[in-house]
């Protein structure tokens, strides 16, 4: 049974439970890295490039030609950078940075897999990987290794909760409800706000996408936006409240204690932003085709800190644009349209969840494999979609002089 286009399907032979686990594999790799793969000087690159070759030879170069419009448009973007910069794009990387974190990564997301094997073999390593954040002494890790870390379980931890309200099966539910206490309960320890932010993103679409009328969804989302502005009305008496009431049990909650500190000291951003100033200022200098890839981090050394102000100050316009489209239209016929499968829809909130959210925050989207995954199902929902448009009006059209 195919769930949405060519290559996403419910069938379940050793092919395809190969490409599955592989596509696994590149979702959680910072874990398996971090925990183990390190001590034998195995970093993400050469698993990335393995399971490239490997994916390659297994599927005969079979994939989805979907991913061609991403390549092309970003080949586009590299040439642009290599007339404005030069030799800087090349001395940082970027190149083989989006090879290995992008290309592989998509390439083994448009082979043919199955979703649900996917997320198994996600839970099963969150599972054998459980001891890990157990183990680790958070007094002896730095902010920045924090932060990496909780990026890399809410992987994790997102995929848990997934288990846990989706599953059937009642020894899987409590293997996620296991596994999200335990990466949550860690993640809130690293006081990663991104990350605890990540989780709640996907809770709340998960149960907007579970409300079946449109006039239902809209009044959830109108609550949604409700309790937001409240809260962030009312952010430091909330947190303040929080604190009381924890410590009337005699908890001490470092995540409500760091926001607390940051509400006091105005500063709430980190610093972001006056970044965020200056990547758009970077735009409005040249807001059609951009400055190029790792222009800000060029001059400063840093990263954009925000994936839609990176996008706009290197690529301009031109790139912008139709990788927001994509983006918008994608998310927003998950929401509304009937014709996908809902696993695929669960699937690809999962995605959203575990990417977008890191990279409006921190990181770079050149090193972040998740986020070309997600680009990519994103385009293949839109082509497809698009396709299926255009086909309609042809069909209309030719009836019409018939």
């Amino acid at each position: 049974m195919i769930l949405y286009g060519k290559y996403i399907t419910n069938e379940t032979n050793i092919k395809i439970k190969v490409n599955s686990f592989f596509l696994a594999v590149v979702l959680v790799v910072q874990v398996m890295v971090s925990a183990v793969l390190i001590k034998f000087n195995i970093d993400i690159p050469i698993v990335y490039i393995c399971l490239g070759i490997l994916s390659v030879i297994i599927n005969h170069y079979n994939f989805d030609k979907k991913i061609i419009p991403i390549i092309l448009l970003f080949s586009f973007l590299f040439f642009i950078s290599f007339l404005l910069l030069r030799d800087e794009m090349f001395k940082n990387d970027y190149l083989l940075g989006f090879f290995c974190f992008g290309l592989v990564p998509m390439y083994i997301a448009s082979v043919k897999i199955n979703i649900n094997e996917v997320m198994k073999y996600i839970l099963i390593i969150s599972c054998l990987f459980l001891w890990w954040p157990i183990s680790l002494d958070s007094g002896s890790i730095d902010p920045g290794e924090q932060m990496s870390l909780s990026y890399s379980w809410v992987v994790l931890a997102i995929c848990g909760i997934y288990f846990f309200f989706t599953e059937k099966k009642i020894h899987l539910r409590l293997l996620g409800l296991c596994s999200s206490i335990v990466y949550t309960y860690h993640i809130m320890l690293f006081r990663t706000r991104g990350a605890v932010l990540s989780i709640i993103i996907f809770i709340v679409l998960y149960f907007l996408l579970k409300i079946k009328t449109r006039k239902f969804k809209l009044l959830y989302l109108l609550l949604i936006c409700l309790f937001l502005f409240l809260f962030f009305s009312n952010m430091y008496t909330v947190f303040l409240y929080l604190d009381y009431i924890l410590s009337m049990y005699n908890i001490n909650s470092q995540f409500i204690d760091y926001q607390l500190l940051l509400m006091k000291r105005d500063d709430m951003f980190s610093g972001r932003d006056l970044i965020y100033e200056a990547t758009l200022n970077d735009f409005l200098n040249s807001p059609l085709y951009g400055n190029g890839v790792g222009y800000y981090y060029v001059l400063s050394g840093s990263y954009a800190h925000n994936l839609f102000l990176q996008l706009l100050s290197e690529g301009g316009l031109i790139i912008s644009i139709p990788v927001f489209f994509v983006m918008g239209f994608a998310m927003a016929y998950v929401f509304v349209g009937k014709s996908i499968d809902h696993q695929f829809k669960k699937f690809f909130l999962y995605l959203f969840s575990i990417s977008i959210p890191k990279l409006m925050f921190s990181w770079t989207l050149w090193l972040e494999q998740k986020f070309w995954v997600f680009l990519f199902f994103c385009f293949v929902l839109t082509i497809g979609q698009i396709g299926k448009l255009g086909g309609a009006i042809i069909t209309r059209i030719t009836r019409r002089d018939l």
